[in-house]
């Protein structure tokens, strides 16, 4: 799985706990990926704030974290699915195909080129009927690339790749 402008790693650190709440962590690698250092040396700490988990139930705090000067750190055994790596977006991705590639709240940022840029690589990064999910308020509208995937969930901007 690719997170793509992973930030602070919280996005990457929910599938690695979704990894592990599926069993199918034998062959999991989660590949965290941003431009901003020090984002990325605060998500390899994996420490958060408490109201960071106002939602989380109290069974998930107390299976995938333990508390850490007052805040949760994430346990070593997720951490070891989680690599983190200073990657730009249109940098080349040495590490696909994926089965699953999370871009959240990043298209937003780009204009219609990049976007269209963007959503090819992300379609050459996806294995076969790979899963590609947006932001929210991101839409695949007019980028002609996005003929390229099968919705699958409008509400929460889920695409499949379709093999053509």
């Amino acid at each position: 799985m690719w997170s793509a402008g992973c930030a602070q790693g919280e996005e990457a650190y929910s599938l690695a706990i979704i990894a592990f709440e599926t069993e199918i962590t034998t062959k999991t690698i989660i590949y965290a990926t941003d431009i901003d250092d020090d984002a990325l040396k605060k998500g390899e700490k994996g420490i958060y704030p408490t109201a960071a988990f106002q939602y989380t139930p109290p069974e998930y705090l107390e299976k995938y974290f333990v508390r850490h000067n007052g805040d949760y750190k994430i346990k070593d055994n997720i951490k070891l699915i989680v690599k983190f790596i200073n990657l730009d977006l249109f940098d080349s991705f040495p590490y696909g195909p994926c089965d699953l590639i999370m871009c959240r709240n990043v298209l937003i940022y780009m204009s219609r080129e990049a976007q269209s840029e963007l959503v090819r690589k992300f379609y050459e990064n996806l294995r076969p009927g790979g899963y590609l999910v947006i932001g929210k308020v991101e839409l695949l509208l007019g980028i002609p690339e996005a003929k390229l995937f099968n919705l699958v969930s409008r509400t929460e901007r889920i695409y499949q790749k379709i093999v053509v």
